[in-house]
């Protein structure tokens, strides 16, 4: 059946010959502090089994373009990595991510690598068009330092 219409992204990370995996949902805090950790909650959407174990990033970037922030791990940590996806699986991929930069706006991209030989997969749109290798999931304004009462 077709995969339901929900989420506030939408990329399918692929190669140009396969079906791959969606991005379907992305929750995150619109505002945070600086040096706080927060959880950007990824929901995928398989639509075939993947060939390897994969890994998301999750990068913060100032508006240089600069990584300011960053996480690279296996989805929920390695507990079920991407190779053991099937088509039809849903998960729910909670990832933390500390925020060292100084207080400013900053974009949150996502994208799928192989750890082993850094190739990233490109990310598809509802046409099938590719757009690119990340999703850019919104932006993350960082307000001063955390006080500690």
């Amino acid at each position: 059946p077709p995969a339901a219409d929900f989420g506030n992204v939408y990329g399918r990370f692929s190669l140009p010959w396969k079906r791959g995996i969606e991005l379907r949902d992305v929750q995150l805090p619109h505002q945070a502090r600086m040096d706080e950790t927060i959880t950007v909650q990824l929901t995928w959407h398989a639509l075939e089994r993947m060939d390897r174990r994969w890994a998301v990033f999750i990068h913060l970037v100032d508006q240089q373009e600069q990584i300011v922030a960053q996480r690279n791990a296996e989805p929920l940590d390695g507990a079920f990595p991407m190779s053991a996806w099937v088509a039809g699986d849903w998960i729910r991929d909670p990832h933390g991510l500390r925020l060292s930069a100084p207080p400013g706006s900053y974009e949150l991209r996502i994208g799928v690598w192989d750890p082993h030989s850094n190739a990233r997969l490109g990310v598809y749109d509802r046409d099938d068009q590719l757009f690119g290798d990340y999703v850019s999931a919104g932006t993350i304004t960082i307000t001063g330092a955390r006080s500690w009462r």
